[in-house]
């Protein structure tokens, strides 16, 4: 049985052994924090970076910088940092997503973005909008429209019901179809190609007969593609859009037009089986 005397000095040594390790510890703390503090390990908006393409405009780059915004400065070790750039490029319609938020020792940021790009221009009677591939209406105040170096779109359509604000995605069928169609002639860089410039979706979606077509697309040499239906209406029993594209080079190689740019044809009717074209009566 432990003595009184040896009891103390056991509940002495104890004492003071969390007294000394307490010291410790609040030691290693403040000079971790002091270490912290220093100008090195400080993050500022200027030391976030990220690639910003051409086609985004002065005003966007600087809208992009506007939204790393800290309270007061923040650390490179503080533990939600990244997550709170993250939230904060999240917020505002011209960033379609956040890829990667990266710590650079001592005090960089490295952002990973995927920015909303303009993919056509809407024309109606509403007025006049930039809507990317989503269908997401964004601001021309954010992009170098058009982009220097791309075929330029315009999809025409007559009064919208409804025209979405900025960073909502637009409902209206007709535009819905022809923004698919725009992705896939860019895809197959067929718009640069062939010339596009102009897709009627006014009758989009709808019933049509021989002489009319759901979507018209006009050339820079303004002749006339009657496309018909796109590859998202199911129901169509038209072509599909790949052999749609394959017969319309087929009409422009067949009529030895130069460049396929249609040049000496009022219009080329890809709806059937077999495309039809019809050269212009001088």
């Amino acid at each position: 049985m432990i003595s009184l005397p040896k009891r103390k000095k056991i509940a002495i040594v104890c004492i003071i052994t969390i007294f000394i390790s307490s010291w410790i510890v609040y030691g290693l703390y403040r000079g971790f924090t002091l270490l912290l503090d220093q100008e090195e390990f400080k993050i500022r908006k200027d030391d976030i970076s990220f690639d910003i393409p051409s086609w985004i405009s002065d005003n966007g780059v600087e809208r992009i910088n506007d939204f790393i915004v800290f309270h007061g400065e923040a650390g490179l070790f503080d533990k939600n940092i990244s997550q709170e750039i993250a939230f904060r490029y999240k917020q505002n319609h011209l960033f379609k997503r956040v890829i990667a938020v990266k710590r650079i020792f001592p005090n960089k940021i490295n952002m990973s973005l995927e920015l909303r790009k303009p993919l056509a221009e809407i024309n109606s009677n509403n007025g006049n909008f930039l809507i990317d591939r989503d269908s997401i209406r964004i601001s021309y105040d954010y992009y170098n429209w058009p982009i220097n170096g791309e075929q330029t779109v315009y999809i025409l359509v007559n009064k919208l019901k409804n025209t979405p604000l900025e960073g909502k995605k637009c409902k209206d069928k007709r535009i819905i179809l022809a923004t698919d169609l725009v992705r896939f002639l860019k895809k197959n860089n067929a718009d640069k190609v062939l010339e596009i410039e102009t897709i009627d979706a006014s009758n989009a979606g709808k019933k049509y007969t021989k002489d009319t077509s759901g979507i018209v697309m006009l050339t820079k040499s303004g002749t006339m593609i009657k496309w018909g239906h796109t590859g998202l209406e199911k129901e169509s029993d038209e072509p599909s859009d790949e052999v749609k594209l394959k017969n319309l080079l087929s009409v422009a190689s067949a009529a030895r037009v130069a460049d396929n740019d249609f040049a000496g044809l009022e219009y080329v009717d890809v709806r059937w089986a077999k495309p039809v074209g019809k050269e212009i009566e001088y």
